[in-house]
């Protein structure tokens, strides 16, 4: 199965984005790559979790306030929850009953669980993590790191990155 790729970007114009957004589309929809990857062209963030996409491209910064603003609304969600079953005996037993269901929907959406992100593209296993994370963060973030370091990633990635140097390569400079 070829991942879905998606752009990160303000909007589906061709118009929006920075000049570097720009440029990126510019080469995912030219690339010869398209064999091995399916680009579905601009999304934005709302679709980053849809589930029509494997894979969301963006700059650093922009995937940052990104995962941060989704880290808040994680965070948000969860609260608002607990005062919303505390609020009554009825949802206090509804809660009880779903006991199972809301802690598995915690742990899918609480940072602490998963720990860091992987940084790809170099060589080996890199896992990103707050700055702030606590121990169980860091435990979780190693136990992800160990997941990837025996898995076939590095080497995918690897092969991937060097079978498409041409798509970040900078044109030589006349002399």
């Amino acid at each position: 199965m070829q991942p879905r790729v998606g752009l990160l970007s303000n909007g589906s114009e061709a118009s929006k984005g920075t000049e570097l957004t720009r440029a990126a589309h510019r080469l995912l929809s030219a690339s010869p790559a398209a064999t091995d990857f399916s680009y579905v062209g601009y999304v934005e963030g709302r679709d980053a979790f849809s589930g029509a996409l494997d894979v969301v491209v963006t700059d650093g910064f922009t995937g940052n306030v990104l995962l941060k603003a989704c880290e808040g609304a994680g965070a948000l969600i969860l609260h608002r929850m607990r005062q919303e079953i505390s609020a009554s005996k009825l949802a206090m037993l509804g809660a009880l009953l779903m006991r199972g269901s809301l802690r598995r929907l915690q742990r899918s959406i609480d940072q602490e669980e998963v720990g860091g992100a992987p940084l790809l593209g170099v060589n080996g296993v890199v896992i990103l993590s707050h700055g702030a994370s606590t121990a169980k963060a860091i435990k979780s973030a190693i136990g992800v790191a160990a997941g990837l370091g025996g898995s076939e990633l590095p080497a995918v990635l690897g092969s991937a990155l060097e079978k498409h140097a041409s798509l970040w390569a900078r044109p030589s400079q006349p002399q």
